[in-house]
Parts: structure tokens; C-alpha cells; sequence
């Protein structure tokens, strides 16, 4: 960071430990200067203008940055030939900011552009103060070309004014010179608050220094801070940061005073534009927004994304990277919630069954009269059976359960996708046994998961009935989706591209007599799933789910008790492809995590389920329904409870 100024006391308390050079440039005639780094060439010769220019950017105690290191060039008489000496000196010396608190820098005399030149092409920004004339830049009379004519020194220069916070607004110094008409200026205007305060030469005196001489340096604080946190940016960039997030909120903004505003330091330090995570190797390459990266687990998964932390970096429109946990992006299921709306749907709904010889049909119907579920059974005469589904995934029943029980329905892999086609077929081995096949086809709605997202679940079943009154099944059930996981999608950085998984299937069925009978099911699995860009796997997978319980059917009345756990996932590990930073080459820098997605709690359903029927003259029926369902860690969340009581009462005539 250079100031070039009239002079400097490089031993003040202020600045002296910031200092790494310092040059004094007097002019030699006749034309030209020569520069000399001798220590008492450098005083301010009783003027601490430039002491107090170096204490706004980086004093000890006044300083608005700690990111600065001084390079301090001294142009003795401020003849443009000792500007431009120093100005070439602080260049060559690797400064990345010239500041100028001397007026008028915007005219582009045959030594300036020199430097002006050099700044370009060694990507250096230039500050410079407006002046304190009070008058229009628009206006101004140039005695040699603008430095507004000039494109590339346009782009690399800021010209600072000084304004002041009045009555909950700001209003610009009286003395400032602002932009004017000329659109050029104006979109290279900024604006800082004076008076500053500074330390005057005893080294504890608090003074204040007015004039646009203090708002450059303000300005070139801010722009030091930014560079030191992101030493990539060009001058360009830099600069256009500022103007970008200047505040132009206020009561009384006109760019023809105020330009592009009143720097707002903090604000330029946030990010701009969209934030995006790239997926490839290069800042500003392949990427996917912040905003546009969510995956809400499966209820499955519970509370496992709770406590993550994913530290990672994403970027702004200027290539800036910013930490942040990427596992907030990470979100979870409300599993009491969407059950405790879908088994209300069930009660609401109406279910009408039809027997014939070979033939039994159920359809299921909501409270608004759509279509639920449509099951066709054939049973030709031969052993053999053929049987369709249509359902929607949240209706799927406990095929164990010889009563309806909410809490055992839309569970399982394929309960959050909207709609499963089902084929399957049995045939009958012997007396005893039977053998079942049958696939599903899952579709996903058309919003809540993505509408691409789909699966095949594939499953053998080998039935035993070692007597009359008990039933025994083993399976194996493949599944396999296409862009989700348990019928959830990810979007963005978040996508899934498949995912496969196997499980072992039980269930049991035995009458106690009296019209009592015991039941019970289980599935234990595993599954894989692959990510497509920073998820890149989630593997480990162990899952169960299990019910139990007892239930009674009589001519017009049903009673059920069950035990539960839905879906669970037990152990699982997700790995991530992380970008946790940038070099100043643009290269994104990446780390590899891997975190558990175990969730802290077990939930355990234990429902108590009652329905009655009454049969009226000409048709007229009508049933009670209720149910009470207590759960325990509910959505696998440690030390959730929560208990329903349901009721329902449906009249038809």
C-alpha cells in the first residue's frame, strides 16, 4: 500500500512499525527527478499531512485496516516529475494501492502517464482525492488530457469525495468537489465520511483531518482490506467491489454529488452477486448456487444432519471465497408432520371391496373422492395368481397387519414417491409353500422431489404354512432409483445420481383361535448411494424396520394393537467432495470428509387402533374409526415423544 505525499514522519508511534519502505523524489532540473531513501530526506518538513494520509490507513490505534504494509514516497515539492518517480518506485517496490491525497491527479500529464501506465500493467489501483473546491469535475478545466479519456486508467482509479452523516442521511462536505454531469465520473466516484481522527506528533494527542485528502484513504483502507483477504482480485475488481456495494439507500442520493455512493466498508466485505459452490477445478467454472443446493433426508435418516459440520467455501460473482457449513444445506424430514396428515387422509377416505369367483378388487378413495389405491387379485383356478396395484406411496399397507393400522401404512423405501405400479405373480409350489415375484415401478411427484426421480423394487418371496393356522415368509426385495435415495432428491451441488439397495424381508401370521391372531414383519437391508458432484457417496448403509402385534376381526368390528419401528437407517457414512478455498491462480482448492449420518434416536410406534360398522335398511351404512398412536423418538429423534387420537365417523346413504 503506497501513500505518495509531501513528506513523512516515519518514526511516529502511529505508523512506524507499518512502514517496509520509504523514498524522498525531488525534481532535477530540467525535467526529471531523482529519488533517495535516506531517512532525513524523508521528513514532512513541519507538514503532517502525509503522517496523517499513513495514520488513516494503518495506525496502531486510528488505523481503519491492520492489512497494510506502507510504502511511503515522499515528492518533495509535488511537481508531477516527483509524483511519478514515486509512484514508480512504490510500483516497481510490488505495491498493489497508490494512494494520492494531492489534487489534481486526474490530469494526465507526459509524466503521469508513465506511471499511469505502469499501474496498468502491473495491476495496481489507484485512490485519488477529489479536491476541496467545492466545484463541479464535470467542469473542471483541464490543462492536459483527462484521465477519464483513457479506458484503461479509468478502469484501475477511484476518485475519492468526503461526506458527512447528518440528521439519519448523508450530505456531502461543502467543500467537496463532486462529479457533475459527466456519466464517466460519476460511475468512478466514491464517497467517504470525514473528519477522521489522527494523533498529532507527540504521539497521543487525538487531532482530526478533514478534506478529501482523509476520505482517499479511507477508501484505500477498505480496498486494502479487501486485497488482503483476496489477493487475486485486479484493480478492476477490487475497485468495482467497492462502487458495487457502496449504500445509494439513503435519503438525498444523486449521482451527480455522491457518484456511486458512500463506501460501506463492512457490506464490501460480504458477498456479492449469486454465491455458487464449483464442481470443478476452477473458480468460475462449473458450479451450482448456494440457494439452488438443498437435500432434505429421507425420515430414515431422523435427526443425523443436525449436528453436522461441513465446513466448506463458496464463492461470489468476484471469484471471493467465504466459509460456511455446507451441512446447513442439509435438511430434515418433519416425519410427524406428513404422517399425521396422510393417516387423517386415510380415516377421511372410503374403501369399497368386490369378490367374485377367481376375482377380488379394492379401491381406496380420499376425502375428495381422487383415487388412492386400485388392487385387482385373479386367481384363474390353477395355483396360480396374478395380481395389480395402483397406490400411492403413503397408502401402502403392512401386508402383515390383518387390520388396518395407520401407523404401519407409507412406510418403507418407496413410501415417499406419489405413485407404485405393481405386477406381481405366486405360484402355488405344494400344499404348503408358494413362491412370489413382483416388481414396482415408483414415480415421483410432480413437485416436492424431483419429477425425474424413479425406482424399480424387484422382490422373490418364499411362503410356508406348516399347519392351518400359521403363515411364515422369507424374502429378498432389490431396489434401485434413479436420482434420489428412499424417494428423496437432492438439487444442485446436492444432486443424487442412483442409488441400490437389498433386503432380507420376514413376516409372520398366526390365528390364536377365537378369531385372534398374532402378526409380525421385518426388513433388514443395506444400500449404496451415489452422489453426483460434491455428495459423492453415501455407503455403509445398514436399515431396518420392524412391526409387531396382536389383532381381533369380528363380523362388523376390528380391534388392533401394534408395536413399530419405521424405516430406520442404523448406521450410515456420507462422503464429501469439499471446496475449502482458491489460489490466487483460480485453482479451487478441495478437501475430502467423510461424516457419520446416524440419527440419535429410535422411534417406536405403539398404536391402538378400533373401527365399527353398522348396516342400515336401503343401503344406508355407516363406520366408526379410532385410533391412538403414541411414538416414542419420534422422526428417530433421541427424547421426541408424541401421541394422536384420531377418530372418524363416515355415513353413507
Amino acid at each position: 500500500m503506497a501513500v505518495i505525499d509531501q513528506g513523512f514522519d516515519i518514526n511516529h508511534p502511529e505508523i512506524r512499525d507499518a512502514v517496509v519502505g520509504a523514498i524522498a523524489c525531488t525534481r532535477v532540473m530540467p525535467s526529471g527527478a531523482a529519488c533517495d531513501t535516506t531517512t532525513s530526506m524523508l521528513n514532512n518538513t513541519g507538514d503532517p499531512h502525509g503522517t496523517y494520509v499513513a495514520q488513516i490507513i494503518a495506525g496502531k490505534t486510528v488505523g481503519y485496516t491492520e492489512d497494510a504494509a506502507l510504502l511511503l514516497g515522499k515528492a518533495t515539492d509535488l511537481y508531477v516529475s516527483e509524483i511519478a518517480a514515486a509512484t514508480n518506485w512504490a510500483l516497481d517496490s510490488g505495491a498493489r494501492i497508490v494512494n494520492y491525497s494531492l489534487y489534481p491527479m486526474f490530469e494526465v500529464d507526459p509524466y503521469m502517464r508513465t506511471a499511469y501506465d505502469n499501474a496498468v500493467n502491473k495491476g495496481a489501483a489507484l485512490i485519488m482525492a477529489a479536491g476541496n473546491k467545492a466545484i463541479s469535475l464535470s467542469n473542471y478545466a483541464y490543462s492536459y488530457p483527462s484521465l477519464f479519456s483513457n479506458a484503461d486508467y479509468t478502469g484501475i482509479s477511484l476518485l475519492a469525495g468526503a461526506g458527512l452523516a447528518s440528521g439519519g442521511t448523508y450530505v456531502l462536505q461543502s467543500f467537496s468537489n463532486y462529479p457533475g454531469a459527466d456519466t464517466t465520473i460519476q460511475s468512478r466516484f466514491l464517497v467517504a465520511l470525514t473528519p477522521v481522527n489522527v494523533i498529532e506528533a507527540d504521539g497521543s494527542t487525538i487531532a482530526t483531518f478533514n478534506g478529501t485528502s482523509a476520505s482517499a484513504p479511507v477508501i484505500s483502507a477498505a480496498l486494502t482490506s479487501l486485497l488482503a483477504q483476496w489477493p487475486h482480485l485486479t484493480p478492476q475488481q477490487s475497485t468495482g467491489i467497492l462502487l458495487d456495494t457502496a449504500d445509494r439507500t439513503f435519503s438525498g442520493y444523486d449521482p451527480f454529488y455522491f457518484g456511486q455512493g458512500v463506501l460501506d466498508a463492512e457490506r464490501a466485505l460480504q458477498p456479492v452477486g449469486v454465491t455458487a459452490l464449483p464442481t470443478g477445478n476452477q473458480v468460475g467454472g462449473a458450479s451450482y448456487s448456494v440457494a439452488g443446493t438443498r437435500f432434505v433426508l429421507p425420515a430414515a435418516f431422523g435427526d443425523a444432519a443436525s449436528s453436522l459440520s461441513l465446513d466448506a467455501a463458496m464463492f461470489d460473482s468476484y471469484g471471493r471465497d467465504y466459509s460456511f457449513n455446507l451441512a446447513s444445506q442439509l435438511g430434515q424430514t418433519d416425519f410427524w408432520k406428513t404422517a399425521g396428515q396422510h393417516w387423517m387422509g386415510l380415516l377421511a377416505g372410503d374403501t369399497r371391496e368386490h369378490r367374485d369367483s377367481g376375482l377380488f378388487t379394492k379401491t381406496s378413495f380420499d376425502q375428495q373422492g381422487g383415487l388412492t389405491q386400485s388392487y385387482a387379485d385373479f386367481t384363474p383356478g390353477d395355483g396360480h395368481r396374478l395380481s395389480l396395484m395402483r397406490t400411492r406411496g403413503r397408502s401402502l399397507e403392512n401386508e402383515a397387519a390383518p387390520v388396518q393400522m395407520l401407523s404401519l401404512t407409507g412406510n418403507g423405501a418407496l413410501g415417499a414417491y406419489d405413485w407404485l405400479d405393481r405386477v406381481g405373480v405366486a405360484w402355488q409350489l405344494n400344499g404348503k409353500a408358494r413362491l412370489d415375484a413382483r416388481t414396482t415401478r415408483a414415480t415421483a411427484p410432480s413437485g416436492g422431489i424431483s419429477s425425474d426421480a424413479s425406482a424399480w423394487r424387484h422382490e422373490t418371496r418364499l411362503s410356508f404354512e406348516p399347519d392351518a393356522s400359521t403363515s411364515i415368509s422369507v424374502g429378498l426385495a432389490l431396489t434401485q432409483e434413479s436420482g434420489a435415495a428412499m424417494g428423496t432428491s437432492g438439487t444442485g451441488a446436492f444432486a443424487l445420481n442412483q442409488s441400490f439397495s437389498q433386503a432380507t424381508t420376514f413376516r409372520l401370521r398366526h390365528d390364536l383361535g377365537r378369531r385372534w391372531a398374532a402378526f409380525g414383519s421385518a426388513e433388514i437391508g443395506t444400500m449404496k448411494v451415489a452422489g453426483e458432484t460434491l455428495l459423492t457417496d453415501i455407503s455403509n448403509v445398514m436399515t431396518s424396520e420392524w412391526a409387531a402385534g396382536i389383532a381381533w376381526q369380528g363380523d362388523d368390528r376390528s380391534f388392533g394393537l401394534a408395536l413399530s419401528q419405521p424405516l430406520r437407517v442404523d448406521h450410515a457414512r456420507a462422503s464429501f467432495n469439499l471446496p475449502v478455498g482458491r489460489l490466487a491462480d483460480g485453482t479451487v482448492l478441495r478437501q475430502s470428509r467423510s461424516v457419520s449420518l446416524t440419527p440419535t434416536g429410535q422411534q417406536l410406534n405403539l398404536e391402538l387402533a378400533y373401527r365399527q360398522r353398522w348396516v342400515g335398511a336401503g343401503g344406508r351404512h355407516s363406520a366408526l374409526g379410532l385410533h391412538m398412536v403414541y411414538a416414542h423418538d419420534v422422526g428417530h429423534v433421541a427424547g421426541a415423544r408424541a401421541l394422536t387420537l384420531m377418530g372418524s365417523h363416515r355415513y353413507h346413504w
